[in-house]
């Protein structure tokens, strides 16, 4: 009894601070391209995120995707040499795939950059393939450690490589204003940050695995002569389990992968210079961060959820595991929409604040939109994925992803870059639509969506007055001000209306700390 104590407590602090240095790691992500922007200017923006979408694949593989896998077949296997010969075998399989993928884009890139259409971007194309060489060793560190509830190494070299890499950009940012560096020389400088990051990340966690003794040694091939465990099993799973949760982990990023491919020339088609299509390209690219940003509020309003899901996992409390999946849905449901609506009603202030303009204003409103589908996605797939089922998961992203590959080209031709914003929204949707439909977890609370509907309601109400009242403002601080100022009545009205109309019982509120100190500012 002692040691299944010990054994949740533990899990439940490390389910913390991997929470808490996640969440700092997200913040950097999300917004170290807000400077870099307002340095090297939309064009130069949008040759970075040309590339980044590459350096985005490798990074949810050994991110999120196979350290999740490894976790937990580490976790399932009681022998300590059944461990080793597994990470051997999972390393061996990885390696094989980063190799291949380095070499693809590598040799590849001034095909990959051709097809972009700008052969300008080829070194950076090439920079950015040594990324995939990180992927083996990062994931079977970062997945060893969290099968043994060891979180400490992987939360603290994600967040140092974050540190490096954005420290890194913003240098290449500066560094563009103050001694002449082209875009091209800008961006290739910036891309090179990720490299610096991911070698000092492996570094710590080596560091660790020294300190430790946690990870076994896995550069090997013993796993070849130990015929009870399968190799063709285990890489199956790896492909299936690994290959799901690294494409929810980085949905955004294979979308936006085939913005890279398809938008320069569809803006060329609708009617645009070249010129004129990279440049309106670096302005679509602004909704990047801004989704980011409300991806990041919604990890950190719900991550006390997860020491409470993790000690009710491991506790086999199936009653109580069941009931903070329940509260998890309502509470996603609603961050979703409130931080769609609450967003897209302060967007041309923060427009403004972020980006020194408010231009394709109804582009970035329109791309928003994937915000409330891009949070109930990640829900619904990760109640699929503790429970063991992956067949769904995968075919909804296939689906989706096939969805905008086969409409983006077309739709933005036709309307510019709101039609790459409609055909990203449309793949969430469907991605979204096929869980609901087909999931077994999705029962419809009508009596709590109509009160999110009407708080919703409340809130886009104060949002309007705003807007219809309030002059056009090019101050950047006083635009600054304006969308906190907004957002903090508009979240007041929205949750005020929530608590008013019953919409959670007073054992929900209890677990939600935000919502229940706001009950208490309110009754005072």
């Amino acid at each position: 009894m002692n040691n299944q104590t010990n054994t949740v407590k533990k899990a439940v602090q490390g389910a913390s601070l991997l929470v808490v240095t996640s969440f700092i790691a997200k913040i950097l992500s999300a917004m170290y391209r807000v400077p870099y922007q307002n340095f090297v200017g939309d064009q130069g923006f949008f040759v970075y995120q040309q590339i980044y979408p590459i350096y985005g694949i490798a990074m949810m593989l050994a991110l999120n995707g196979f350290p999740l896998f490894i976790s937990k077949m580490v976790a399932e296997t009681d022998k300590e040499e059944d461990v080793s010969l597994i990470l051997q075998m999972i390393f061996f399989f990885l390696s094989a795939l980063s190799v291949g993928m380095f070499l693809l884009v590598f040799f590849g890139a001034a095909t990959i950059a051709r097809l972009m259409g700008q052969e300008l971007l080829a070194p950076l194309v090439q920079v950015s393939a040594f990324t995939f060489l990180f992927v083996p060793f990062l994931s079977i560190f970062r997945g060893g450690f969290q099968g043994k509830l060891e979180m400490a190494p992987t939360g603290i070299s994600q967040m140092v490589e974050q540190f490096l890499r954005v420290g890194i950009i913003w240098l290449a940012a500066f560094l563009f204003a103050q001694h002449n560096l082209d875009i091209y020389q800008t961006g290739k400088l910036a891309m090179s940050g990720s490299l610096l990051g991911g070698v000092v990340a492996i570094g710590i966690l080596l560091y660790y695995a020294k300190k430790t003794n946690t990870i076994p040694a896995f550069m090997g091939v013993g796993f070849l002569k130990k015929r009870h465990l399968s190799s063709k099993k285990i890489l199956r799973r790896m492909l299936l389990e690994g290959g799901t949760l690294s494409i929810y982990s980085g949905f955004l990023v294979l979308l936006q992968l085939v913005d890279s491919f398809t938008v320069k020339d569809a803006l060329m088609t609708y009617g645009l210079s070249e010129l004129a299509a990279e440049t309106q390209k670096g302005i679509y690219d602004r909704a990047q961060p801004i989704v980011q940003l409300a991806l990041v509020i919604a990890f950190s309003l719900t991550s006390g959820f997860l020491p409470i899901l993790t000690k009710a996992f491991i506790s086999r409390d199936k009653k109580q595991f069941e009931k903070e999946v329940a509260l998890y849905k309502k509470l996603s449901f609603l961050f979703a929409a409130a931080a769609t609506v609450g967003l897209i009603g302060i967007l041309p202030w923060m427009n403004q604040t972020l980006f020194q303009n408010n231009q394709l204003q109804g582009t970035i409103s329109v791309f928003l939109i994937g915000i409330f589908f891009m949070i109930l996605i990640q829900t619904y797939q990760g109640i699929d994925q503790s429970q063991g089922r992956h067949k769904l998961s995968l075919i909804a992203a296939v689906v989706g992803f096939s969805i905008k590959l086969l409409t983006n080209y077309r739709l933005t031709a036709h309307f510019g870059t709101i039609g790459a914003s409609i055909s990203t929204v449309l793949s969430l949707a469907v991605v979204l639509v096929i869980f609901v439909v087909f999931g077994k977890e999705f029962k419809l609370d009508v009596k709590f969506t109509l009160k999110v509907v009407l708080g919703l309601l409340a809130m886009t109400s104060v949002l309007v007055l705003f807007r219809q009242f309030l002059p056009p403002i090019t101050h950047r601080p006083v635009t600054l001000l304006i969308s906190i100022l907004i957002s903090v009545i508009g979240a007041g009205v929205f949750f005020f209306v929530l608590l008013k109309t019953n919409a959670f019982t007073d054992e929900e509120l209890e677990e939600v700390p935000i919502l229940n100190k706001f009950r208490t500012i309110i009754w005072k």
